[in-house]
C-alpha cells in the first residue's frame, strides 16, 4: 500500500507567477455583454481551446451574469442613447498585454448514477487546465486525472482533486456561495502542480448536454478500438440516471452527436480508462469548438444564448474575453497541444482516504517536470506522446490508447 504523503504534499511549493488581481462582484444580465460576445466573436475568435472557454463565458456575461464588474468606458451620445453604456473597443482593451499567459481551468462537475447531482456541492468529473499565450498565439491543454492525490487543505487533508470543489464550497442559508468550490479547486492546482492557474468556467453535465443541444449537436470522429476495428466504444457499466448501469455502443467513424450521447462519449470510462476518457472530452471540446464558431451558428446567437448561460459559470470578465479574442486569428487546431497528467507522470497505488481504501494517483515529482516545463513553455516534447499530441481538427478522431 503506498503511504500518502500529507506532509510532502502540503509542503509544494506555491507557483510564482502573480495572479491578476481577483474579479469584483456582480455583472447582471445585459445587453453590454451580449455585444461583447458579438465583437468576440467577429474579431476572429476560432480554433482554440480557449474559444470554448471565451464562448461559454460570454454566454454567461451577456445573459445570465458573472462576479466580475466591467469597466464603466464613456458613452458616445448616439450608442447611450439607443444601447446605453457601451461596450470597450478592442483597441483600447487588452488586459493581458503585460500579464503574460494566461491559464483557465475548466471544470466539469460530477452527478450520482441516478442523475442527481452528489449533493449541493460536487466534485469535479473534468478538469482541463488550457494554457493560452494572447501575444505568440500558442495554446496548450493539460487534463487533470480527478484521481490525482493532493493536500486540499488542512481541514481536509489530503484526498483525491476531483474533491476539491466540495470541500471548497461555502454555503449562506443553505445556498452555495458562487465561485468558493471553484476557488480552492485553483489553489489545489497551483500547490499540487505548481501551475498558476488565474481564472475558471464552470459546466455540470445538464448544462454540457443543454450547450450540445443549442448548438444542434456536434459532429465526432470515434475512433476504432485497439482489440476490435468494427468497434468504436463499448460501455456495460453507464449510469441510467435511475439508479442503475446500461450499455452504451459506438460504431467507429464521424457521427452526429446530440447532446446526451456527446456526454456519454465523454464521460464514459468504466471500458476504458479516465486517461482514455481524458482524450475524448478534449475532442469533445474541439467538435464543441468547430461547431460554436460556424457562420450558421453566430447567425442564430438570439436562439442559442439562453439556452446555454443557464449552463455555464465564470469569474472572467467581460474585458478579459474580449483581449482572448484575437487569439483564434491563423490558429490552427491541430497546432493545439495537449498534455494528460496520467501514470507516465503519476505512480498508481492504493491509500487510506478516510476510512476508506482507494486507488488514487501519486505525483512523481521526476517525471512530472519535464511535462511541466513543457506546459508552460507551450512547447511540444521532442517527440510525440499519447500524453502531448496534437488535437484533431473537426473533432478528429481521438489519439489512440
Amino acid at each position: 500500500m503506498m503511504s500518502p504523503p500529507i506532509d510532502g504534499l502540503r509542503a509544494m511549493k506555491q507557483p510564482t507567477s502573480p495572479l491578476p488581481a481577483a474579479p469584483a462582484p456582480a455583472l447582471r444580465r445585459s445587453g453590454w455583454g451580449l455585444r461583447v460576445l458579438f465583437l468576440a466573436l467577429f474579431a476572429g475568435m476560432a480554433a482554440t481551446a480557449v474559444t470554448v472557454t471565451v464562448l461559454v463565458a460570454g454566454t454567461v456575461l451577456s445573459l445570465a451574469g458573472t462576479r466580475a464588474a466591467p469597466l464603466a468606458p464613456a458613452p458616445t451620445p448616439a450608442a447611450a442613447a439607443a444601447l446605453g453604456t457601451p461596450p470597450p473597443s478592442q483597441d483600447d482593451v487588452n488586459v493581458w498585454e503585460k500579464h503574460g499567459p494566461i491559464n483557465v481551468v475548466l471544470l466539469g462537475l460530477d452527478a450520482d448514477d441516478c442523475g442527481r447531482s452528489t449533493s449541493l456541492a460536487q466534485r469535479t468529473d473534468t478538469m482541463i487546465l488550457v494554457r493560452a499565450d494572447p501575444q505568440t498565439r500558442r495554446v496548450a491543454m493539460l487534463s487533470i486525472a480527478r484521481d490525482l492525490y493532493v493536500y486540499i487543505d488542512d481541514v481536509h487533508g489530503a484526498a483525491k482533486i476531483t474533491t476539491a470543489n466540495v470541500y471548497g464550497t461555502q454555503f449562506e442559508n443553505g445556498t452555495p456561495v458562487p465561485g468558493s468550490g471553484p476557488n480552492l479547486v485553483k489553489k489545489v492546482i497551483q500547490r499540487s502542480l505548481d501551475l498558476p492557474v488565474h481564472r475558471y468556467v464552470v459546466v455540470d453535465f445538464r448544462g454540457f448536454e443543454q450547450i450540445v443541444d443549442a448548438l444542434d449537436g456536434i459532429d465526432v470522429d470515434v475512433p476504432p478500438s485497439a482489440d476490435d476495428p468494427t468497434v468504436g466504444l463499448v460501455d456495460s457499466h453507464y449510469p441510467d440516471g435511475q439508479c442503475g448501469t446500461m450499455t452504451i455502443t459506438f460504431l467507429p467513424g464521424r457521427q452526429h452527436m446530440d447532446g446526451a450521447r456527446a456526454l456519454q462519449y465523454a464521460r464514459s470510462r468504466y471500458s476504458t480508462s479516465d486517461f482514455d476518457r481524458s482524450r475524448r472530452q478534449m475532442q469533445v471540446l474541439m467538435a464543441i469548438r468547430e461547431r460554436a464558431t460556424s457562420l450558421g451558428v453566430i447567425l442564430d446567437l438570439p436562439r442559442l444564448l439562453p439556452a446555454v448561460s443557464k449552463a455555464v459559470d465564470t469569474d472572467l470578465t467581460p474585458e478579459e474575453i474580449l483581449s482572448l479574442a484575437p487569439l483564434g486569428r491563423g490558429l490552427n487546431p491541430a497546432d493545439i497541444l495537449t498534455f494528460q497528467i496520467d501514470d507516465t507522470v503519476a505512480n498508481p497505488g492504493y491509500v487510506m482516504v478516510g476510512s476508506s481504501e482507494q486507488w488514487v494517483l501519486q505525483l512523481d515529482p521526476a517525471a512530472y517536470a519535464p511535462l511541466r516545463e513543457r506546459f508552460l513553455a507551450l512547447e511540444p516534447p521532442p517527440t510525440p506522446t499519447p500524453e502531448a499530441t496534437a488535437v484533431p481538427p473537426s473533432g478528429g478522431a481521438a489519439p489512440a490508447p
